[in-house]
């Protein structure tokens, strides 16, 4: 393991203890109301179980992500050296880039289908200055290419339904936007799957039944809560008002807090599969859940936040433990590529900008600026491409908009 590397845990390890000795310095400060001080040692009995309930199901998640990734080892990118390598060049863009990201094909990847068709001289790309802006147009071909995928072939037909020459930027603005290329994405991971083994979840009903358990010990405790909230809130009209008024407030901090958890802790679980790196990945989930209580304690009534935060966080992890917990089982050759991809990365990010016009004869400024979106960073080639590359990466960065909307839906299914 790399110095960086250890230093990074040993950072998150003193944010986290320091977290917690703030946490407790608060709890000693705060006092709970003298009514609820006979109550709290059976709802601390009740909450026992559901931590032993939700801790059983953390660690049958990272013993499955290790059984399923036991070819991976921990990555550790502070110790990965830069080299010149692009050998895999023959290899498919959705498969190199599941390979290196440890995710199924996305929105994301139609556009790095989009360059491989450049790439492959299926379609042609132009760029146009007018005054200091440019203009990216992308024309279809009228030949027929033996090397087109299937998958290929129907995002050409998406791309060209209209007109066989169309602005590249507009286009991806509209696959971000709308959901109409559902059937294409749903094709890429059909067609990745016979190049990469993907599991689902063999553990799926036993994270369900957790899940339903904790449901009724939480319905439970709700009912408790209100009944006690009910009881030492005295019954008259102006109090009625402000009652309605706090559960307003309530429901409008459910609402903010269960957007805030589900974005941060998908993009946590994201970067576990990617890294394989248990250990900051419990320091990161520890840190982020603090960080709610700590916020907690703005409110007059902070332990009816926390409670809220602690069920949301609670029922959104076992949420993406159901539905989102997929393995991308490498095989030794694949592990073998993806050291690779990370290597040349690393030249990508030493080399800063490809001033020298020989390298054109290894590599086309197209592909470099597929590689770069590949590889999740901007190569610097000429004005044009570079800013082609950051309109590019702010169209990607807009999924994280999208996520609430496609997370609802997948559980309306």
């Amino acid at each position: 393991m790399s110095t960086e590397k250890k230093v990074l845990k040993l950072i998150y390890t003193i944010i986290f203890i320091i977290q917690i000795l703030i946490v407790a310095i608060l709890y000693m400060q705060k006092s709970i109301n003298e009514y609820y001080k006979e109550y709290m040692p059976f709802l601390v009995k009740i909450f026992l179980i559901i931590g032993f309930l939700f801790l059983s199901s953390i660690i049958i998640y990272i013993v499955e992500n290790k059984i399923n990734s036991k070819n991976q080892e921990e990555l550790d990118e502070y110790n990965i050296q830069s080299n010149f390598d692009i050998d895999f060049r023959d290899k498919d863009i959705l498969y190199l880039s599941t390979i290196f990201n440890k995710q199924q094909p996305g929105k994301k990847e139609l556009l790095l289908l989009i360059m491989q068709l450049i790439k492959k001289k299926a379609i042609d790309l132009s760029c146009y200055q007018n005054c200091n802006k440019y203009q990216y147009i992308i024309e279809k071909r009228n030949l027929q290419f033996n090397n087109i995928t299937n998958v290929e072939q129907e995002l050409i037909r998406y791309l060209f339904k209209d007109s066989y020459r169309v602005d590249l930027i507009k286009k991806i603005n509209e696959i971000y936007s709308k959901n109409n290329t559902k059937d294409i994405v749903n094709k890429c991971k059909e067609y990745i799957s016979n190049f990469v083994t993907i599991k689902k979840s063999s553990n799926k009903k036993i994270f369900q039944t957790i899940t339903t358990f904790i449901a009724i010990l939480v319905i439970f405790i709700g009912f408790f809560v209100m009944i006690l909230i009910s009881a030492t809130t005295k019954n008259n009209y102006t109090n009625s008002i402000a009652i309605i008024g706090k559960y307003i407030l309530y429901a409008i901090i459910c609402i903010a807090i269960g957007y805030i958890v589900t974005i941060i802790l998908k993009k946590i679980n994201i970067r576990y599969k990617y890294d394989n790196d248990s250990y900051l990945w419990i320091c990161k989930n520890l840190i982020f859940l603090n960080i709610l209580i700590l916020t907690s304690f703005i409110f007059t009534n902070y332990y009816l936040i926390q409670f809220i935060e602690l069920i949301t966080y609670i029922f959104t992890t076992l949420t993406i433990m159901i539905m989102y917990n997929e393995h991308i089982c490498l095989s030794e050759k694949d592990i073998e590529i993806r050291k690779r991809l990370f290597s040349l990365r690393e030249y990508f990010k030493e080399m800063r900008y490809l001033k020298d016009k020989e390298f054109a004869n290894i590599m086309t400024y197209e592909e470099c600026l597929m590689y770069g979106f590949l590889l999740n960073i901007t190569i610097k080639i000429n004005d044009e491409f570079d800013i082609l590359q950051k309109q590019l990466f702010d169209t990607a960065k807009n999924e994280s908009k999208l996520y609430i909307k496609l997370f609802q839906s997948n559980i309306l299914k």
